[in-house]
């Protein structure tokens, strides 16, 4: 278990909140409180679609190398790390600019590419869907701690529970509820 790929937000006061099954209820206020005050709404009914400061964030065991996502990064854009697999790089966000460059079997993703330097972690491309599987299964489990009408908004404008497809619009594994293929953590 060297490389661990999670879905993260961004909270109100700067920290980071790995979303996952195993998030308390405070941890889940602390979510909903940061989402509300991001869209500047009362109540999530009020909000037309939900976005949230956050995305992936990738380490490296090994090394101790660690990038999250840059300054305006969507959590509900996690689904864009699977244009790494055609070979494209994922906007992360800004401030810094992190970035993913492909060599032959893998994937380095940068923290800033702006200039290209800090951290980096080198993932095999043959482990990301496992990977991103491992994401979906994550943020489906924090949906079961929501309220079945929050969760359903946040499945809807986040994209957790769709099918994956690969670069070539074949499906990575099996769907999150007949079990998905591979792990997220390598």
């Amino acid at each position: 278990m060297v490389m661990s790929l999670e879905p993260v937000a961004e909270l109100s006061d700067g920290s980071w909140l790995a979303l996952s099954g195993e998030c308390t209820g405070e941890q889940v206020e602390r979510f909903l409180s940061t989402l509300t005050g991001y869209l500047q709404v009362e109540t999530l009914a009020e909000a037309e679609v939900l976005i949230m400061q956050g995305g992936l964030r990738i380490a490296d065991r090994r090394t101790g190398a660690v990038v999250v996502p840059g300054c305006c990064g969507g959590l509900e854009d996690w689904r864009d790390w699977l244009e790494i697999l055609a070979g494209g790089s994922p906007w992360l966000g800004h401030d810094p600019s992190p970035k993913v460059e492909i060599d032959g079997d893998r994937a380095r993703v940068w923290q800033d590419s702006n200039p290209v330097r800090g951290p980096y972690v080198d993932v095999p491309l043959a482990d990301l869907p496992g990977l991103l599987l491992g994401v979906q299964r994550d943020l489906t489990a924090f949906l079961e701690l929501l309220d079945t009408p929050v969760a359903r908004m946040v499945d809807r404008d986040f994209g957790v529970t769709a099918v994956l497809l690969d670069g070539a619009g074949a499906v990575l594994g099996r769907s999150v509820d007949g079990g998905a293929v591979g792990a997220h953590e390598r």
